[in-house]
């Protein structure tokens, strides 16, 4: 049988080791998350830049963004009536334009 200082040795060298195994294991694990956030973030830039593109080719085809203000000549016109002569007036299906809202804004 060994002495206790031969033991204590022993025990000493054991739990060293196994520090030294739970530090390779934190690391190792460590290691694997960095690459999985690595790989979330080039996935995430990459969706991004798809989007940039979609945005820049949507803006590309709907072309410049413009707003058209129409006053009333008499009190009586509704909004429908104002807009059916409008309409009347302007084919948007050949000249590409798209009617987004309609307000009415009262003085």
């Amino acid at each position: 049988m060994g002495t206790k200082s031969s033991k204590f040795k022993l025990f000493r060298k054991s739990s060293k080791i196994k520090r030294v195994r739970q530090q390779e294991a934190a690391e190792k694990k460590m290691e694997k998350n960095m690459r999985e956030s690595l790989g979330r973030i080039l996935n995430f830039e990459f969706k991004l830049e798809k989007m940039a593109i979609a945005v820049s080719s949507m803006r590309n085809i709907l072309g410049l963004v413009h707003t058209l203000i129409v006053s009333l000549k008499y009190e009586t016109h509704t909004a429908e009536y104002v807009v059916s002569k409008l309409r009347s007036v302007v084919n948007a299906r050949d000249m590409g334009m798209v009617v987004d809202r309609l307000r009415r804004v009262i003085k």
